[in-house]
């Protein structure tokens, strides 16, 4: 069935969709994702970004584990179909959009869709189309899409029903699985792990930090507002891309990383996480002097 419904939506390709998709799929990437955690962490609220954030990590460990150990070829790698776009590197069971997408529909989701009516339908609907653009463009088959879809479905509602009942904060249950996490590092051969649990222990040290001794919940003016959020994500793009230079990869392909350049990626993104929740707010209680407690 899978190849079946690959075959079908290649068969309806036209420039039109192409350009549609491959649009849509960047709904799906981690940039978006540095988007709206960095608007949710600086301008609405620590808490509620910090939450967002790693749920969304925590299915991406998830998704790039169960990567690693099925091992599946991507439909385009496999030769069932022709790619439309650049394709991906690694795995493809489960589909990593389909997974990050939903995941960060459940949350928005559940954090805003109460109060905001527009918010449910916007997000779910964007999560589905991401999954749909993932088939079209060769990068994934359809049971690699629904068993993202259900990963993200899996963790949410884990993490949403038995967090309380542990009564384990998520900065302490994130303390307590680290040694597991740093572990696996040596085991899972896969960029996004690396990236994932580098910024799920940065984070979740950086907010500890930021609390106890910055405490910067300032809201501020319209004005204030986007100059923190332009001065945040200017400095984020600029580690990003800077540390790249300080620590150089030894290929520009991810397919070829090495196992340097995995662990090189691990401190890259731990330190832009503390930049986002540590370093920002030390620059932003600077410039900005309005503090609540």
């Amino acid at each position: 069935m899978d190849r079946a419904i690959s075959l079908w939506f290649e068969s309806i390709r036209n420039g039109f969709l192409d350009y549609f998709f491959l649009f849509i799929t960047e709904f799906g990437d981690e940039l978006v994702f540095l988007i709206l955690s960095s608007i949710l962490y600086w301008l609405v609220n620590k808490e509620i970004g910090y939450r967002f954030m790693m749920i969304f990590l925590g299915t991406i460990a998830v998704n790039d584990a169960i990567k690693f150990l099925v091992a599946r070829p991507r439909p385009f790698q496999a030769g069932v179909v022709s790619v439309v776009g650049e394709g991906s590197y690694g795995y493809s069971m489960p589909s990593g959009h389909a997974q990050g997408s939903m995941t960060m529909a459940l949350t928005l989701h559940d954090d805003f869709g109460k109060t905001n009516q527009w918010v449910t339908p916007v997000v779910f609907t964007m999560a589905i189309l991401v999954s749909i653009s993932r088939i079209y463009l060769g990068q994934h088959y359809f049971s690699d899409v629904i068993v993202g879809i259900l990963v993200a479905f899996a963790v949410f509602y884990a993490i949403k029903l038995i967090a309380p009942k542990i009564k384990l904060t998520t900065q302490k249950f994130i303390y307590i699985i680290s040694p597991v996490l740093i572990g696996l590092l040596f085991l899972i051969d896969e960029k996004n792990y690396f990236v994932a649990v580098a910024a799920m222990l940065a984070l979740t040290i950086g907010y500890d930090l930021e609390k106890k001794y910055i405490n910067y919940t300032a809201k501020g003016t319209v004005w204030v507002q986007v100059a923190k959020y332009a001065i945040g994500l200017i400095v984020a793009l600029l580690l990003k891309e800077g540390l790249k230079m300080v620590l150089p990869y030894t290929t520009d392909i991810d397919a070829d990383m090495t196992q340097l350049d995995l662990f090189l990626d691990f401190v890259r993104y731990f330190i832009l996480c503390l930049w986002l929740s540590l370093g920002s707010f030390f620059v932003f209680s600077k410039l900005f002097k309005q503090k609540q407690a």
